[in-house]
């Protein structure tokens, strides 16, 4: 595409001069590295996904797409025993992925959080267990449209700081670009960056379109 000096020098005067919002910011420790990211770290099944889900498939399917890859032969069903401490809490699971996220969507539109709020001091954690691959489609489903709590199969819960340890180690997707496996320390970095947002986008604690919050 061709620069539009017109188009820039708009962003550079709306970045100047339009209202602002304070968002939260992930901070990622490992042993070896400090990382951040502003959207999700998103590890084992749905990392692969976010990489593997093809233009088409979004066309296609839209938010489901990325249920319907991780039911697809394209994706190896790696299940990880995960050892999760969320704030004070800990427990096991045996998990195909577990997602931290501060954003609501990751791979172009797939509501991995869809109840997660930039600007509340909060990460949004879904954790999908390990289930047959023609499962995940209903599971998904009732999780994107807000059922959760009638079918656990997919959760959600919220917390400050994300202790992450799993065997095998899990692979990351951190704001979409892939990274190497890692056990991690994720925390929320409150009100980190300034953000020129609209006063209605949706996943802002306060706007119209922001939803209820989880449970």
């Amino acid at each position: 595409l061709g620069f539009v000096p017109e188009a820039f020098d708009a962003a550079c005067e709306a970045s100047l001069e339009s209202p602002s919002t304070l968002v939260d910011v992930i901070r990622i420790s490992s042993k070896d590295r400090t990382t951040y990211a502003i959207n999700a770290a998103n590890g084992g099944l749905g990392g692969q996904v976010t990489l593997n889900v093809r233009t088409e498939d979004k066309q296609r399917w839209g938010p489901l797409a990325y249920w319907m890859q991780a039911a697809s032969r394209l994706v190896d069903l790696q299940t990880y025993d995960v050892h999760l401490t969320l704030d004070e809490h800990t427990e096991h699971v045996k998990a195909l992925g577990v997602a931290i996220a501060n954003g609501r969507f990751v791979g172009g539109g797939f509501p991995i959080a869809p109840r997660a709020h930039i600007n509340d001091g909060l990460l949004d954690v879904t954790i999908v267990p390990t289930l047959p691959r023609l499962e995940l489609i209903p599971a998904g489903l009732s999780f994107v449209l807000g059922r959760n709590g009638r079918d656990e199969r997919i959760r959600g819960v919220r917390a400050k700081r994300v202790e992450l340890r799993a065997e095998p180690t899990m692979p990351f997707s951190i704001d979409g670009e892939p990274t190497h496996t890692l056990d991690a320390r994720f925390e929320v970095l409150p009100g980190a960056l300034r953000f020129v947002i609209a006063d209605d986008a949706p996943g802002l604690v306060g706007s119209p379109s922001s939803g209820q919050s989880l449970e």
